[in-house]
């Protein structure tokens, strides 16, 4: 947060990882990045167990109680960017994994998805949210365009 605090940018977005150890912290944070003039949102994603299970891991029943509590705070107007019709999506656990959309380059590689396409127990337990946000903007969810217009500077 001092390092937020100290930086020059005049609009700051932030990634926020929920997991076993943070997840508690979600309401303080967001109240703590309320009076930062300079943070213009959160995206909050779930830990991805690419090693498998682990003390940071969350289950679908843990997770849907943390999206219940997002979607408190988003009604509170606070500056979370996650989309409604993504969190909804998240919570309903009902889209098709892996992505057909999205591709990851990395390490001379390119990856369908993710680094560890085929782990069904990865993909079935996946956090990132940035593809389901993506696979929203394209079925035309309107929550899901405006947040990602939002993304735009607002020159």
């Amino acid at each position: 947060m001092n390092n937020i605090k100290k930086s020059s940018h005049p609009s700051i977005m932030i990634n926020y990882t929920i997991n076993q150890e943070n997840h508690q912290d979600i309401e303080k944070f967001c109240e703590e990045i309320k009076g930062i003039r300079k943070i213009k949102s959160v995206f909050f994603y779930f830990h991805i167990p690419y090693y498998g299970k682990d003390k940071l891991f969350l289950n679908l029943e843990e997770k849907r109680a943390i999206i219940k509590r997002i979607f408190n705070l988003k009604k509170k107007r606070h500056k979370i960017l996650n989309s409604k019709a993504c969190l909804k999506g998240v919570y309903k656990d009902n889209r098709k994994r892996p992505s057909k959309i999205c591709y990851v380059y990395a390490g001379n590689k390119l990856y369908q998805c993710c680094r560890t396409f085929g782990n069904d127990d990865v993909c079935k337990n996946c956090g990132y949210l940035g593809y389901p946000e993506i696979i929203y903007i394209l079925k035309l969810k309107p929550s899901a365009i405006y947040s990602a217009l939002s993304y735009l500077p607002k020159n």
